[in-house]
């Protein structure tokens, strides 16, 4: 399809270009442009469509390729590889079918086409853009299946131009003979916030924007504007990550703020001499409950108060603010809650909330009760030189060490301000060890309480409730009736046994070596034991009157019993019945330890924020864990509906 040859060309000719043809005769392009000579006119897309129809083609140029190749003239960049013309493809015979409009990993918008019917069709012949008839691949003579299509959930089904239309803004999914749409939006269970899926543009290629939420912020009765910077976030981050944001705030109303509840200042200070060896956090091992908070200043060594001395000061709860759910309601929110201290031994309440010492010692708060006890201060190291100390009332405070092969013991709580070395240390309360602890597999760390140090090597500690160490835990063994916590420094757990009720919440656990590292929750109490043998015992009792009379019927066994024999016999009876009875008290004691035993055991939670190391074996309710691999920021915890060891993954870390 040549044009003039060049040399004809008049002088002030119009630009011309000649065309190109594939083998196939599917493609043309062009091969060559020549310019307008003298006054001749430039090329043009019109022209180019002009030149077109004059060289006989008869099929419509591709959309935007006569103005793609003026464009490239225009750059002086080569033009020879765009196609002009294509010819029309065989369409094969195929069953009706649904096909996407548009890419529907993209959302859509309510009224949006997002896909077409496409009836059966036995299949029709393509053409050359030279004439030539190319026949379908597939010849069949068998009739082509409709299909009767349904629109699901959110769209609709428009018989007249068999298409799905959007009515909801959401992720479109075809299946088979269907299509429904996933919602985007949805609103948060505290009516707070419409949380929304969101990409940088729809399924059609236009822009995501603000605006384009308005009506369906209307659909779902929102009285709330669309928060217009989150949007232009998310769709920046859907651009640049090339996938769909999810759970962004498209509308936002404001959460409630409760009040905080009423929370007692520890205004006493702890002994200059301690300071330095103190962490920065508060411990686990200060806190009351759950219900009144106790702010010890950031300290783990317990106060001492002097004589006269403001010790303490309880703040009233405060009020909370309302906030403001996506319907523009008002949300009410809760006051705090209001508690109360008690004055206890050698403290006086005073206006304001202030308590005053009336004598030095000890501050502590337990059940509600502040109390400054009876203090025993050793101001050196526990040592021979001292002797052991066993204080009978109050306290014991040690400024300096505990040297090996020394005991203390008081019946209330033991302060030390440098380090335990392989001693008997025993407390009815807390153990709080500025230092830290270095036991060489000798002597007991032994608290009714807490028990707070800095560090653990070779101990042996047992705490009735928590244990809380800052650095590393090495080769230690350990029964906690709480929980154990090594989060605030190194927070490492490297061999050793730990054996805890509630479990235990560390950075690191085992090492990289595969050093062996034990933990095992185990709930049981003392009671238990007790009530075990109790009912053995009484089970034994019932065996020897069964024994002895039978276990039948009252009434048969004494119409079978000599009239001589019967009132014996009725007294065993007797008896037995009051044994079965007890019994029967007994296993619907059992019964609800057990519940209380698995709703513990259930709770207990072996949270590690880094990486768990092969070597570590957990045993958790009856199971038995073996890490083989590392695991990272993992929580373990037992599923009793499973019967199984489950690993949970952690989400971001809780400051302490």
């Amino acid at each position: 399809m040549p044009s003039k040859p060049e040399s004809s060309r008049q002088e002030n000719a119009d630009a011309t270009i000649r065309f190109c043809m594939s083998e196939d005769g599917m493609k043309l392009g062009i091969s060559r442009y020549l310019a307008p000579q003298g006054q001749g006119r430039p090329l043009t897309a019109k022209s180019i469509r002009t030149q077109l129809e004059n060289a006989g083609v008869r099929q419509t140029p591709v959309p935007g390729a006569p103005e793609r190749v003026i464009e490239l003239l225009r750059q002086g960049k080569d033009y020879r590889k765009v196609v002009l013309v294509r010819g029309l493809e065989p369409r094969e015979p195929s069953d009706a079918s649904i096909k996407p409009e548009g890419d529907l990993r993209f959302p859509v918008f309510p009224g949006q086409v997002i896909a077409h019917k496409l009836p059966p069709s036995q299949g029709e012949p393509g053409r050359t853009i030279d004439g030539r008839v190319i026949k379908p691949k597939a010849t069949t003579s068998e009739h082509k299946k409709d299909m009767a299509v349904q629109a699901g959930e959110n769209c609709t089904f428009d018989a007249t131009d068999n298409v799905f239309i959007a009515q909801v803004y959401g992720i479109a999914l075809i299946k088979e003979d269907s299509v429904h749409i996933l919602p985007g939006l949805e609103i948060s269970e505290d009516l707070t916030k419409i949380l929304g899926m969101i990409h940088y543009r729809d399924h059609l290629g236009q822009a995501i924007t603000a605006l384009r939420f308005k009506d369906e912020i209307s659909r779902l009765e929102s009285s709330l504007p669309v928060n217009e910077d989150n949007i232009r976030l998310a769709t920046a981050k859907a651009r640049e990550e090339r996938k769909l944001q999810r759970e962004v705030p498209v509308v936002t109303g404001k959460e409630p703020i409760n009040g905080a509840d009423a929370w007692l200042e520890i205004l006493a200070e702890p002994p200059p001499s301690s300071e330095k060896t103190q962490p920065k956090n508060s411990s686990e091992a200060h806190t009351e409950s759950e219900s009144l908070r106790i702010d010890y200043r950031e300290r783990d060594i317990l106060p001492v108060a002097e004589p006269g001395e403001t010790i303490a000061q309880l703040h009233e709860p405060e009020q909370g603010i309302s906030g403001l759910d996506i319907y523009g309601r008002p949300i009410p929110a809760h006051s705090g809650k209001v508690r109360s201290i008690l004055p206890g031994e050698n403290v006086v309440a005073r206006e304001g909330g202030f308590f005053e010492a009336k004598d030095a010692g000890l501050v502590v708060v337990e059940r509600g009760v502040l109390a400054v006890t009876q203090l025993l201060v050793i101001n050196r190291d526990v040592d021979i030189a001292t002797g052991n100390i066993r204080a009978e009332l109050g306290s014991v405070k040690v400024r300096g060490t505990i040297q090996a092969g020394m005991t203390v013991i008081a019946p209330q709580h033991i302060v030390v301000d440098d380090t335990v070395e392989a001693a008997n240390v025993e407390a009815g309360g807390d153990i709080t060890v500025g230092g830290g602890l270095l036991m060489d597999n000798k002597g007991l760390i032994k608290a009714g309480g807490n028990v707070v140090a800095s560090f653990a090597n070779n101990a042996r500690i047992q705490a009735g409730n928590n244990v809380s160490i800052k650095n590393n835990i090495t080769n230690c063994h350990i029964e906690i009736g709480g929980m154990l916590f090594a989060t605030k420094g190194k927070g490492m757990i490297q061999g050793g046994e730990i054996i805890t009720v509630k479990g235990l919440e560390a950075k690191e656990l085992g090492t990289e070596l595969g050093q062996a590292t034990t933990v095992a929750v185990v709930v049981k109490t003392e009671v238990d034991r007790n009530v075990i043998l109790a009912r053995r015992k009484i089970k034994r009792e019932v065996m020897r009157v069964v024994n002895a009379i039978g276990d039948g019927d009252p009434k048969e066994l004494l119409i079978r019993t000599a009239p001589a024999k019967r009132k014996a016999v009725a007294e065993l009876i007797k008896y037995r019945m009051k044994l079965q009875k007890k019994l029967e008290s007994i296993d619907q004691y059992m019964r609800g330890q057990g519940e209380k035993r698995q709703k513990t055991l259930a709770e207990a939670r072996i949270k590690v924020w880094t990486s768990i190391h092969p070597g570590v074996t957990i045993h958790l309710g009856g199971r038995v864990l073996t890490v083989d691999r590392r695991i990272d920021r993992s929580q373990i915890y037992w599923n009793q509906d499973e019967r199984r060891i489950i690993i949970g993954r952690l989400g971001a870390q809780s400051s302490n």
